[in-house]
């Protein structure tokens, strides 16, 4: 039996989520498995709410373009099994958490969101590199870990959340092994 439930971004398991292109991160995965092993954790794949919008070829976005009231509602319910989950977990009283997000995505970013008024038609576009340039990371939550987060409080659910960031890991890697060390010191008690 596990001795915490955690939920993990989509891609840390399923790489093919990801937006074509993007840099494998097989080792990376690889590391936060092994992580949660020694933790005994059980481990529920949140969706991708972007392969679940825009498919497998879907370019990449900025949050700006995914904070939409159809992006939100989509994820809404998305949302909707996890809190169930986390809810009935709580209530048989196993511990639960934290989210874990991928630093960086305008879904799944914790801390730190990719953010940029970008959009609108390439072809004959003369001002596209300037937009490409102005896409920066920026301190925020993405969309669905901001959905994610109001759908829980809702039910007055209050979850911890570690951002890895993937193009460094080592940090937020010692986080997530150092959260979870004392979490089991203290019994499965709120972690500050």
């Amino acid at each position: 039996m596990p001795d915490r439930i955690v939920f993990l971004s989509h891609c840390f398991l399923n790489s093919q989520a990801k937006i074509q292109g993007s840099p494998d991160i097989a080792d990376l995965r690889e590391r936060i498995l092994k992580i949660l092993g020694e933790h005994k954790c059980g481990i529920i794949q949140l969706p991708c709410p972007e392969l679940l919008h825009g498919g497998v070829s879907r370019w990449g976005q900025t949050k700006y373009q995914y904070d939409s009231v159809f992006f939100r509602r989509h994820c809404e319910k998305l949302a909707e099994t996890i809190v169930d989950q986390a809810e009935e977990y709580q209530r048989h009283h196993i511990p639960v958490g934290p989210i874990i997000g991928v630093e960086g995505s305008p879904s799944c970013g914790v801390t730190l969101t990719c953010d940029g008024s970008w959009g609108g038609e390439l072809s004959g576009n003369n001002n596209v590199l300037n937009k490409i340039r102005a896409v920066k990371l920026v301190k925020s939550r993405g969309v669905f870990m901001e959905v994610l987060q109001l759908s829980m409080g809702r039910r007055s659910i209050t979850l911890d959340e570690i951002g890895i960031l993937e193009s460094d890991p080592d940090k937020s890697l010692h986080k997530l092994q150092d959260y979870l060390s004392k979490e089991k010191m203290l019994g499965g008690k709120k972690y500050e």
